[in-house]
């Protein structure tokens, strides 16, 4: 899959007086849409015009950003939409990716918050009854599909011979001396570095066994398992691994799943962990995702001792990604119900 490369990224904060409406004791009985100010996004020498729009609708609140002139062609819009609470914190309410079309005046999001939500005090969202939320978007360059991997005749016949003795005619021992059975034809065919081993004079060939010293069973499993069937399961707790695995072996496709399933998880628990991974590997896509994740959440990740086994110059790379993210903050003019 291409590299995705951002062409614009901007961020604003948007505050909303009266949001509850209760000058008007009207809160969410009557449909209302409140709009913000428009704005401009540049991409070179091209721009877009957009606005953001409110609509209180049901006893749920609705957000939308909308097209209003400017060629909008297909671009990876990623939107972040947060909320600085009363107490100075942003909780993410709502973060997806979209694919903009030239056809198409609006995307978003057809709730974020209910009534229950608002009048929550433990979440502290509103302060003074303004709402003020801080929306990250950011514009891709078009990018192809990602591969789509076959699930043909061929790997149907493979699942069956999968993890099972039957017509094996080598055998895999993992790191903790767990042993798989295997067949030459499929590891060969698979995998460029399994058929150097069984094809040429290396000692694998001739014992009818390789062991492997640096990957553990259960990584093995989902290893042999991408390898006989096309399919990677159970990655929770396994990805980091699987993707040494996947280089170790020349397996693209299973090293690209390793790195989506990773983006896709980053949380609090492991983002020291996969920051380690994307560095390690020189994932470009991930560390940038692991940079974006700790601007967000810095003012809970500072703290951490994780933060002592990173070198100077990664620390400099990160601090100076915080700031420059913060530069292109627009406070937009306050609106109110």
């Amino acid at each position: 899959m291409a590299d995705e490369k951002i062409e614009a990224s901007r961020r604003f904060i948007w505050q909303i007086k009266n949001f509850t409406r209760e000058e008007l004791n009207k809160y969410y009985l009557k449909s209302k849409t409140i709009k913000s100010e428009s704005f401009e996004i540049l991409f070179g020498k091209e721009s877009i015009k957009l606005h953001f729009e409110i609509i209180q609708v049901d006893y749920q609140t609705r957000f939308f950003i909308i097209h209003e002139a400017g060629y909008f062609r297909n671009y990876m819009i990623k939107l972040r939409l947060a909320i600085k609470t009363s107490v100075d914190e942003y909780v993410t309410i709502k973060k997806e990716k979209f694919t903009s079309k030239n056809s198409e005046s609006r995307f978003g999001w057809n709730y974020i918050l209910s009534s229950d939500d608002i009048f929550d005090e433990s979440k502290k969202y509103l302060c003074n009854n303004t709402l003020t939320l801080v929306v990250i978007v950011k514009f891709f360059k078009p990018c192809p599909k990602e591969k789509v991997f076959p699930q043909g005749a061929v790997f149907e016949m493979n699942k069956k011979y999968f993890n099972s003795y039957s017509f094996s005619d080598i055998q895999i021992v993992s790191s903790d001396g767990k042993v798989f059975p295997a067949h030459r034809n499929i590891l060969a065919g698979r995998s460029s570095v399994f058929k150097a081993m069984l094809l040429t004079d290396m000692i694998e060939k001739k014992l009818n066994k390789i062991e492997v010293e640096d990957i553990d069973s259960e990584t093995m499993l989902e290893l042999l398992r991408f390898i006989y069937t096309e399919e990677a399961q159970n990655l929770c707790g396994v990805a980091h691994k699987l993707i040494y695995a996947a280089e170790k072996y020349d397996l693209p496709d299973l090293k690209l799943i390793c790195v989506s399933y990773m983006t896709n998880m980053i949380s609090q628990e492991n983002i020291f962990e996969t920051f380690g991974t994307a560095i390690r590997f020189n994932e470009e896509k991930l560390l940038d995702e692991c940079m974006d994740f700790v601007d967000w959440y810095f003012g809970k990740l500072q703290y951490r001792n994780e933060w002592k086994k990173f070198d100077i110059d990664l620390m400099l790379k990160i601090m100076t990604y915080i700031k420059d993210s913060w530069k292109n903050l627009t406070v937009l003019t306050t609106s109110s119900f």
